[in-house]
This record gives structure tokens, C-alpha cells and sequence, in this order.
């Protein structure tokens, strides 16, 4: 089995949440009212033009990420890596216009790093689902930040090298694609939300 890549976006918004204290322990306030979360847009599309400022980040990504290959990518498993051991079977992914040279190299999960990553999987769900809604909300937000600015052209350069795709590929399949999951998401979920019924079951009151 193959634990898949976490965006380095999506780790970073991730940990913000580790900084939260035990909600058994936060001090609750009254609040008046409830939660307005920014509505929802989609991300702005670059287009890379010649000499354009986004053109000249995205050839340095790229630059960058081709002295980084072969890259080494860990099983993340409650938060830690693995890499695996020298004794392990590595498999690797080909550059798909580059057959001849690897992109990324990683190790199988053994069946004991796959029960352990579910066990401790439905621990994590169980907080996630504790959190409240606007806590949880501020983690997908702040993804969506981070994807859309800090880690653009990063994610642009892995999306362009790994699976062969050009720049507007990249821009709209990764970059924006996924800041747009985030944003929109975020939203429908206070909008399922806002509209619970009133009667829950027959003689309850909601």
C-alpha cells in the first residue's frame, strides 16, 4: 500500500490546530450571535505570460524541485515519517516525458503501518469531530491561504514534473482547484449547518 504525499500546504495548516488547547480545558465565552465565515470565491487563474512576475516563480520552482530529484517521500502516519528501512522494497514514480529518470521514490506501507496509521486515524477522527465547527473551518481557510500564495508554485512545479502537465494545467488542476476545495467546502458545510430541520423525530422539538 502506498500512504500518499501531504502538501506541505496542508501540513502547515494542519499544525496550527496542535497549538489549540484540549477543548475540555479552554475557558468557553458567551458569544452574541453566531459565526459569519467570508463567502466563498474562486481562486484568480495566472496565466504566465512571457516576462510576467508568475512566470519567473514558476521557473525557479521548477529549478529548484529538479536539483531536489529523486524526491524522498515518507508514510506520515500520525504525524511522524517514515521513511522506511534500508531492508525495505522502494518503489519509485518515472517522470512521464522523462522515462528514463525518476521523480519520486518511497517505501510501501508493511500491513503493520497500515493498521496502526487506521487505529490511530479513528483516535484523530474523534477530535476532529469534538473541534468546533469554526475551529475546523480556520484550518481549511488557512489551506486555502497557503495553497493560493506560499505554496503555489511549488505545488505547480511537483503537478508540472510529476504527472507531465503544463503550466495552465498545473494552475487550474492544482493551485486553484485546490484552494477552491477548500474555500467552497468550508461553505457548504456552514450552509448544511444553518439549515437543520426543526423536528429531528416524531414529538421532538429541534
Amino acid at each position: 500500500m502506498k500512504i500518499t504525499y501531504v502538501r506541505p500546504a496542508v501540513r502547515a495548516a494542519l499544525s496550527i490546530s496542535k497549538t489549540i488547547p484540549p477543548y475540555s480545558s479552554r475557558r468557553l465565552l458567551a458569544t452574541a450571535g453566531a459565526y459569519k465565515l467570508p463567502g466563498p470565491y474562486n481562486e484568480k487563474n495566472l496565466h504566465y505570460a512571457q516576462q510576467s512576475p508568475e512566470r519567473e516563480k514558476l521557473v525557479q520552482a521548477l529549478d529548484k524541485l529538479r536539483t531536489q530529484l529523486p524526491v524522498s517521500v515518507p508514510k506520515v502516519i500520525n504525524g511522524r515519517e517514515h521513511t522506511g528501512t534500508s531492508t525495505q522494497a522502494h518503489s519509485k514514480t518515472i517522470i512521464p516525458y522523462e522515462i528514463a529518470n525518476t521523480f519520486a521514490e518511497y517505501s510501501p506501507a508493511t500491513k503493520e503501518e497500515v493498521t496502526a496509521a487506521i487505529e490511530l486515524a479513528l483516535e484523530a477522527k474523534q477530535e476532529w469531530q469534538d473541534m468546533p465547527f469554526i475551529d475546523r473551518a480556520a484550518i481549511f481557510l488557512r489551506a486555502a491561504e497557503l495553497v493560493s500564495g506560499k505554496y503555489r508554485y511549488e505545488i505547480m512545479a511537483a503537478t508540472m514534473i510529476g504527472q507531465g502537465k503544463n503550466a495552465w494545467q498545473a494552475e487550474i488542476d492544482a493551485a486553484a482547484e485546490l484552494a477552491d476545495f477548500y474555500r467552497f467546502n468550508v461553505a457548504y458545510a456552514q450552509e448544511i449547518y444553518e439549515k437543520q430541520p426543526t423536528i429531528h423525530s416524531p414529538g421532538q422539538a429541534g
